[in-house]
């Protein structure tokens, strides 16, 4: 996630970073908390496995939060 913010920021000059990520996989919104990314909402049957709908869970970073975190 640190490595995708960086080549989003530095190399492609992007403003912000969007994520959607399965509810169930905790893992993966953990660390992308850890990597700075702020939960911002929940989008209602995004993923389908097995016959059930999962929320989303929705996150983003800005490049100033990125930023502000690179610093220390």
């Amino acid at each position: 996630m640190q490595r995708r913010a960086q080549f989003a920021f530095e190399v492609l000059n992007l403003m912000a970073l969007e994520t959607h990520i399965c509810i169930l996989n905790e893992g993966s919104w953990r660390a992308a908390e850890k990597a700075g990314y702020q939960k911002w909402g929940e989008k209602p049957h995004a993923f389908f496995d097995g016959g059930t709908y999962y929320p989303a869970w929705k996150g983003s970073i800005t490049r100033e939060r990125w930023e502000e975190l690179k610093k220390g």
